[in-house]
């Protein structure tokens, strides 16, 4: 007996406009961009819709605690405006959810050109070069000289097992090659390490001071696919701006968001 398949076209419940521009945002989390893309599907070719929150987050397979937390950085952003409709009996109808084809954001051209005390990392790819390992490796290791002897100035109470654990962990987090064979083992060898991405990883090193959650986002940023250091950026700059500054911040989140 064999089985009988049938054909589904996936268009027959609908379908609508997904802006690239709200999909480019890194500044969004991936449940929010779920939660937009399912609005959008619902608008078709308008830009209204009306799906309860039941209904979204049964479809979606999330918590209606993590759905309103992520839908309000959609409307903090300007990406969609929600309006309550009554009936003439005075309740409340579901949601209309009004999708903003225009958004404003600061003119960064009127804004002061103040230094910030301490900024996060910048990466630019157009400035980025490879890096020639040697070089690189020569230059940390100078870098590490320094950092060593003013160690043993002012450490003088370790004793020498002690230093020499100090100045091994010190040189896997500063070293080139260390950083590179991390970042193939997560994204292969079709885009170089180099010495540019290597100094905004110093950066987020510096930031965090957590070699673990760098590693962890780079196991979320290749479990998604997404092998670049710009999405690998994207990651850490998230967990910044949401006040989590260590491995076990964002276990416990992922573990909170489930339940």
């Amino acid at each position: 007996m064999t089985d009988v398949m049938n054909e589904i076209d996936i268009f027959c419940m609908g379908y609508g406009t997904v802006a690239q521009f709200v999909m480019r945002d890194t500044e969004l989390t991936l449940e929010a961009k779920a939660i937009y893309s399912y609005i959008s599907t619902f608008a078709g070719a308008g830009d209204t819709a009306y799906p309860s929150v039941d209904l979204m987050c049964h479809d979606l397979n999330i918590g209606k605690e993590r759905f309103q937390k992520h839908k309000k950085c959609l409307i903090e952003k300007g990406y969609i405006v929600i309006e309550k409709h009554a009936t003439p009996e005075g309740k409340f109808t579901n949601n209309l959810y009004v999708l903003n084809r225009k958004v404003t954001r600061p003119d960064k051209s009127t804004e002061k050109a103040t230094e910030p005390a301490k900024p996060l990392p910048d990466f630019t790819a157009e400035a980025d070069q490879p890096a020639d390992p040697s070089a690189m490796a020569k230059h940390t290791a100078n870098k590490n000289n320094i950092t060593n002897n003013n160690q043993k100035n002012n450490s003088f109470e370790e004793d020498d097992e002690d230093i020499k654990l100090n100045k091994t962990v010190r040189n896997r987090k500063n070293d080139f090659n260390y950083w590179r064979e991390k970042w193939i083992a997560h994204f292969g060898t079709q885009t170089t390490y180099t010495a540019h991405i290597h100094e905004g990883l110093q950066q987020w090193a510096r930031y965090f001071g957590d070699e673990e959650i760098l590693s962890y986002a780079f196991m979320r940023a290749g479990r998604y696919g997404a092998k670049s250091y710009a999405y690998l950026d994207s990651i850490l700059r998230n967990w910044w701006d949401e006040g989590l500054r260590t491995a076990n911040d964002v276990y416990d989140r992922e573990i909170a968001e489930r339940y």
